[in-house]
This record gives structure tokens, C-alpha cells and sequence, in this order.
């Protein structure tokens, strides 16, 4: 069972800190064409994917100020496609398939403090066709089963 699932296309605001921690499946999961913002998001220790943003390919718009995400079974973060308006404060990843993946998002994708990806069985982080404006601060990645990262179809991509 997901932290917090959302499968509507309406307007969401979430203005304090989300905390989603330990649950049995994702953290956080949307799909759909709606509209979704937070504040903080810190997603930590959940069996599958820290925060996963799908399924809406014709509109809506994710957006975060601030949050972890860590020690998350599957994915760190899956956002395939949407316009991300996002800021986090660092991700840390040890296994699952990769730490980020981005696939089809606009806007912009923040990391402002370390990205630590480990162990993962496919790319550490995979950018692809993706016109966002991408930052990452400091980046280590161990021991990836892919390429450590990969990036198709970005127009740019800026590591801190």
C-alpha cells in the first residue's frame, strides 16, 4: 500500500511537511492530469518507489519546495510525464532499478544538496527527452548496473 495515492485530475495542495515512511509499497504515487503541490515531501524506507509521478501525458503539473528521499526499496523518484516544478533537498539510494528517472518532463528538476546512488540494476539516474531545466548538487554513484548516468533527448543538464 502507497504512503499517499492519487489517481484524480484535480487540484491537490499539501503546505506543511508530507512525511511517507515504511509503507509496504510507494511513498507517494500519483497518476493523473491534475494539479499537485507540496511543500516538503520526505519520502524514507518504503518497500517500492520514494515518489512516483505518472500517466499524464496531456497536462498537469507536480511541484515540491523541499524534502529527502531515502533508503526506498525500488526507484528514488519516477516522474514520467508531467510538468515538475521540483526541489528537494537530497536523495540517497541503494538498490532498485535506479535513483532518478525522468522521462518526458518540463519545467524543472532541483537537487539542492547530494545525490548518493548505489547498487542499483540499472542506470544510477536516467534523463530522457526531457526539456526541464535539470540541476543536481554534489552527485556519488557506486556500483550502478547500467550506465551511471544517461541522459537522451536533454536540452541540458548541470551538475553542482
Amino acid at each position: 500500500l502507497d504512503g499517499l495515492h492519487i489517481e484524480d485530475n484535480g487540484t491537490y495542495n499539501f503546505t506543511g511537511t508530507t512525511t511517507l515512511n515504511g509503507n509496504a509499497d510507494d511513498g507517494l504515487d500519483i497518476t493523473g492530469q491534475g494539479t499537485y503541490t507540496f511543500a516538503t515531501v520526505n519520502a524514507q524506507n518504503n518497500t517500492d518507489r520514494g515518489i512516483t509521478v505518472q500517466g499524464t501525458s496531456s497536462g498537469g503539473s507536480f511541484t515540491t519546495t523541499g524534502g529527502t528521499i531515502s533508503g526506498n526499496g525500488g526507484t528514488a523518484v519516477f516522474i514520467d510525464p508531467i510538468t515538475a516544478h521540483v526541489v528537494l533537498d537530497s536523495i540517497t539510494q541503494s538498490g532498485g532499478v535506479s535513483g532518478v528517472i525522468l522521462d518526458q518532463v518540463s519545467g524543472s528538476f532541483t537537487i539542492n544538496g547530494a545525490t548518493n546512488i548505489s547498487n542499483t540494476t540499472g542506470p544510477a539516474i536516467a534523463i530522457s527527452n526531457s526539456p526541464a531545466s535539470i540541476r543536481f548538487g554534489d552527485i556519488a554513484i557506486t556500483n550502478p548496473g547500467a550506465d551511471g548516468m544517461s541522459f537522451s533527448g536533454v536540452n541540458a543538464a548541470v551538475v553542482a
